[in-house]
């Protein structure tokens, strides 16, 4: 029997056309009855450049990053990969991403800080390792 962790799993669902599909994996009248889902806002940061950036600029930077041996592959692979439809915020509140297109400016700092904080109160050892070099190379 093959286990598989469930970003593997969101990971594959994404590439097979997910974001396309998005309307048809919720019914409306569902939608209208669920829970509110917060928007993601952008804060930009002088002092950093992974505040408003596109996910076509970070998975342009990260591969720069991972060819010259400054990350590892585990930490580029989450650096490439898609943002799921939905995310954590700290106060456990549901974020909508969905909007968030690879021409989409995105404060990524402050998203891998949150999923970096919910997979260590989670205990999820092996996702807080690569979230921690994520983070560390976005400076925070």
């Amino acid at each position: 029997m093959e286990i598989s962790s469930l970003r593997s799993l969101s990971s594959s669902f994404n590439r097979n056309g997910g974001r396309d599909n998005k309307d048809l994996a919720v019914p409306a009248e569902r939608k209208a009855a669920s829970d509110p889902v917060y928007q993601f806002e952008v804060t930009e940061d002088p002092e950093s450049p992974y505040t408003s950036i596109t996910p076509s600029q970070l998975r342009e930077m990260a591969v720069e990053s991972f060819e010259s041996g400054e990350i590892d592959q585990e930490t580029y692979a989450a650096l490439a990969d898609e943002l799921p439809m939905q995310a954590l915020d700290r106060q456990g509140q549901i974020i909508d991403l969905s909007e968030i297109t690879d021409d989409t400016p995105f404060d990524f700092q402050d998203y891998y800080k949150n999923q970096l904080e919910i997979a260590m109160t989670m205990g999820d050892d092996q996702s807080a390792k690569v979230l921690k070099s994520v983070v560390a190379f976005l400076g925070i």
